[in-house]
């Protein structure tokens, strides 16, 4: 069964098991009520039989952020035990999931891992406006090419860390990188720069 057949079930029973009480409520009343049910019913089938969904099939509720977390904390715990996560295609779902673990970061990040951010942000920003990240992957190099500039880029992050403390994107401008090198390279050569930094160590 799959986690959107799951959801279909559960809400089919939320709303029976409503219908079955027999009260004379609202319906506004009855739809609050036969959400919850199916929210708990999907929650108990996700904890009891995750198997039966897919190692840590994901399922968000709008607006709910206690499930949102217990989906987090799960993620967490399956990454940890080396499975894979099964993250919602549902693109409202995404940026929940997105928005929420913003809100966890903000409240233990420092002033300088927030500024940071800030910056990288808007090195994306500037990318976007340029219309290079939505081109980012339709890059025709060669996978010797693709190498040879993500290790100039690794070397050139190295340097700029080593100098000033850290490197943001907009730094390697200044290392005659075009802003279509950076939006496709940046992520694995920021990536290579760290593990040779940690080597160095």
């Amino acid at each position: 069964m799959t986690p959107q057949d799951l959801r279909i079930l559960s809400t089919a029973l939320g709303f029976t098991a409503v219908v079955m009480q027999g009260e004379n409520i609202s319906k506004k009343d009855g739809a609050r009520r036969a959400t919850g049910l199916a929210n708990l019913i999907e929650e108990f089938c996700h904890t009891a039989l995750p198997d039966s969904f897919g190692a840590g099939a994901a399922t968000v509720f709008r607006g709910d952020t206690k499930q949102t977390d217990r989906l987090i904390e799960r993620f967490k715990g399956n990454l940890k035990d080396g499975k894979t996560i099964d993250l919602p295609h549902d693109r409202d779902l995404l940026l929940q999931l997105y928005d929420r673990l913003y809100q966890r970061h903000r409240s233990h990040a420092t002033d300088n891992l927030i500024a940071d951010e800030i910056l990288h942000l808007l090195d994306e920003e500037l990318l976007f406006d340029a219309g290079v990240m939505q081109d980012a992957d339709t890059s025709e190099e060669t996978v010797a090419e693709k190498l040879e500039v993500q290790h100039r880029m690794a070397n050139a992050i190295i340097t700029i860390i080593k100098a000033k403390g850290q490197c943001q994107p907009h730094d390697l401008k200044a290392e005659s990188f075009t802003q279509h090198e950076i939006a496709v390279h940046w992520p694995m050569a920021y990536a290579l720069a760290q593990v040779e930094l940690k080597i160095e160590d």
